[in-house]
């Protein structure tokens, strides 16, 4: 219901300021609505956000709440930053340019 209210406004609301642009002054009730309309959208939104939220943050004490193991298997050799496990190993800039011309 809130995704519909907010596409209605959005549309009424700058169609009314064209009609009122084009027609003039006796049209102005169109850009209202739209308006109020889409203020309507954003509070609907707001108490949706608010009821599903979590009531308080975990304390020190208590675990996060951790999401469901994935039925996936991980693929390895796609993004290498966070394919491995090891920490990155700091190469001297000298080892580095040798590297290059060794290459070349």
């Amino acid at each position: 219901m809130q995704g519909w209210l907010h596409m209605i406004g959005a549309i009424l609301f700058p169609a009314g300021v064209v009609v009122v642009r084009l027609k003039g002054e006796a049209f102005v009730a169109a850009p209202i609505v739209g308006s109020l309309i889409v203020v309507a959208a954003m509070a609907l939104f707001t108490a949706i956000l608010f009821r599903t939220s979590p009531e308080t943050a975990p304390s020190e004490g208590q675990p996060l709440r951790q999401s469901p193991p994935s039925p996936f298997e991980p693929i390895h050799g796609i993004v290498r930053q966070t394919d491995s496990l090891r920490p990155k190993r700091a190469q001297h800039m000298k080892s580095h340019a040798q590297t290059i011309e060794n290459q070349r």
